[in-house]
């Protein structure tokens, strides 16, 4: 039996399926009690949601590359919707604010930067100082 999953899809391809993903209309009202999401989770539900899926993801993967290309991608998906929000604000006139959108996204990319010069161990390919020799004393 074939599989028809690919291997991986590139941040662009991810980008596009979510580009061309139907819209709903309707505007729901949030179930929960707090702000977050159509669920309208509350401060300490979505915190406990971020825990139990940071926690779940180590039962796919426990090696600590998943969390930095976890963090990389989010830092990279961040920076290109502040850069979109960016261009929807120029396209309105709104300079202003199209700067300081474009000034987070610019941030998005220094942590990406601090995240790609950190090793976390002699397999990272993310760091961009290769052959760097990490015996650092972690006490």
């Amino acid at each position: 039996m074939t599989s028809s999953i690919p291997n991986s899809f590139s941040m662009d391809d991810l980008q596009n399926l979510l580009d061309k993903a139907p819209v709903e209309n309707e505007t729901t009202e949030p179930t929960g009690e707090g702000p977050f999401g159509d669920q309208g989770l509350t401060i300490n539900q979505l915190e406990d949601l971020v825990e139990k899926v940071i926690d779940e993801s180590l039962e796919q993967c426990n090696d600590p590359m998943l969390h930095k290309v976890i963090m990389l991608t989010l830092a990279m998906r961040f920076g290109k919707w502040h850069d979109h929000v960016a261009q929807k604000c120029r396209d309105e006139g709104q300079d202003k604010q199209a700067a300081a959108w474009q000034r987070d996204a610019g941030k998005f990319q220094a942590v990406m930067d601090i995240l790609c010069s950190i090793t976390i161990g002699p397999d990272d390919y993310t760091c961009n100082h290769h052959g760097c020799d990490h015996d650092h004393d972690h006490e």
